[in-house]
């Protein structure tokens, strides 16, 4: 293995997650210095870059390293946030899913970053711009990321912008996100998925975080069959199918435990954390038996 692909969602950002981080951002830092190939370690998330920055700048990631929001239709690189690969969801589209969610009584959000789909924030340059659409009395003024949000009355496109991601709270009608789902799933250029009960997550077409690893694995130069991956829940099945070895936390989603590979005892960051020391362990072994080898190698020589 020589990557390692962490989901933040319900894994490493759950309360009292933190504490643990310590621990996280020692083993990395060991499997990148001291193993032999390199063990590299990146987030795939389907939360905006708002949400997790405080968590990419404290495991000190290297300057550079390819790093996958809003659910793969985002990659940006450690350091600069500069946006590597992006897809994005065409201005008629949101349109089209605001006719849909407004008449249900529920909140969408459209997220819109510099420089993938939007110009420079004009409010907060290098920010990222939410806007709002809810027809529902006390509105938020930040989203769940921290992120303000600017309400709109209009469903009117926005002279080209294009969001990278458009999240729809179900909270209030959970049984009607169903059927909603549905009718999203009949339009051309999304596709839909969820990481909760609560959201239902739009993604422009062909977008997933397995999608965005190919992208990560190949800037990298790292190949599939050397890529370990984490989730738990159904936004990240895609990715734990395609990784080499795919990892569900303790109580992920049935979908994603059923697309991997192995469970781990743990839930939140201890999978983190379990992951990572049985790869450092396996690493340890592995170069322990190649030096055993390498010796029983040179006395089979010297015998003859």
């Amino acid at each position: 293995m020589r990557l390692a692909i962490l989901d933040l969602d319900g894994t490493l950002l759950m309360p009292g997650a933190l504490t643990a981080w310590d621990k996280v951002r020692s083993l990395q830092l060991s499997l990148r210095t001291t193993s032999v190939p390199q063990m590299l370690v990146t987030l795939a998330t389907g939360r905006a870059l708002a949400g997790v920055v405080r968590v990419i700048r404290h495991m000190h990631l290297p300057n550079g390293t390819p790093i996958a929001l809003y659910n793969g239709a985002l990659v940006v690189t450690a350091g600069s946030f500069a946006p590597l690969t992006w897809k994005t969801i065409p201005p008629a589209v949101l349109g089209r899913v605001l006719k849909l969610v407004l008449p249900a009584h529920m909140t969408a959000t459209a997220y819109f970053y510099p420089g993938a789909g939007a110009p420079d924030n004009p409010w907060d340059p290098g920010t990222e711009i939410v806007w709002g659409w809810s027809d529902r009395s006390g509105r938020a003024d930040r989203e769940f990321n921290g992120l303000p949000i600017r309400w709109s009355d209009s469903d009117l496109g926005f002279d080209g912008w294009a969001p990278v991601a458009i999240l729809v709270d179900a909270a209030s009608r959970p049984a009607a996100s169903r059927s909603l789902a549905s009718s999203f799933r009949t339009i051309e250029g999304i596709s839909v998925t969820r990481s909760g009960d609560r959201f239902l997550e739009i993604r422009p077409s062909g977008v997933n975080k397995a999608q965005a690893a190919r992208e990560i694995a190949k800037a990298l130069g790292v190949r599939q069959s050397e890529v370990i991956a984490l989730g738990d829940a159904d936004n990240d099945a895609e990715l734990l199918r395609w990784a080499g070895i795919g990892v569900s936390v303790a109580k992920g989603s049935p979908r994603a435990v059923a697309s991997s590979d192995f469970v781990c005892r743990y839930g939140t960051a201890q999978a983190a954390l379990e992951l990572l020391r049985l790869v450092k362990h396996a690493k340890r072994y592995h170069g322990a038996h190649h030096v055993n080898q390498q010796d029983r190698a040179s006395a089979d020589l010297s015998l003859d």
